[in-house]
């Protein structure tokens, strides 16, 4: 399972509340190439599930968020593992 320390915990929870009008707002990881990762606002549809392969791949993978960008480590936070991570807005209405 994917890590996320605690300060990506507490960015995420703002972004989340900037949009408290939508209580099925979520915030999803994607990937669009390997390596790669973006955050995109959604909402939560009764369709959503885990991928599994996906979810045990993450788990050497950290989210951070360190000089006010979230980013995402394999491997320890310090050193050149680090990629960052796009924030998008809406996915779909």
């Amino acid at each position: 399972m994917l890590a996320v320390n605690g300060r990506a915990k507490e960015e995420l929870k703002k972004i989340l509340s900037a949009r408290a009008d939508n209580p099925q707002a979520v915030v999803r990881l994607i990937t669009s190439r390997p390596g790669e990762f973006n955050l995109v606002m959604d909402v939560e549809t009764p369709d959503d599930h885990v991928v599994y392969e996906l979810a045990s791949r993450l788990g050497e993978y950290t989210l951070a968020f360190e000089d006010k960008k979230f980013v995402m480590a394999k491997g320890p936070l310090s050193g050149f593992n680090k990629s960052v991570v796009t924030l998008h807005g809406e996915k779909r209405k």
